[in-house]
């Protein structure tokens, strides 16, 4: 299994790269198009436009935001997405 991060905002795309890479675990971007493998524990995606891809190759997804009052994208906003598949 593989933890996929796409943050909302472009200008944090670098800083949760560097947060996941201090905590020790081995991270790649999407940019960089290198491909997980079972060495990668984390892909974060560094790229806008990408989820309707990325919601039809996962088994799951948590879409933040969705479950406490502090501003995000809820599931709802995201419906057209899910339902292309």
């Amino acid at each position: 299994m593989a933890l996929v991060i796409a943050p909302r905002h472009p200008q944090r795309f670098e800083d949760v790269f560097e947060s996941i890479k201090n905590d020790s675990l081995n991270v790649i971007k999407y940019s960089q198009h290198s491909w997980m493998n079972d060495d990668n524990d984390v892909l974060v995606v560094d790229k806008m436009g990408m989820l309707s891809q990325l919601y039809a190759v996962c088994d799951v997804a948590f879409v933040g935001g969705s479950f406490a009052n502090r501003g995000g994208i809820t599931l709802s906003s995201q419906q057209h997405l899910l339902n292309q598949f």
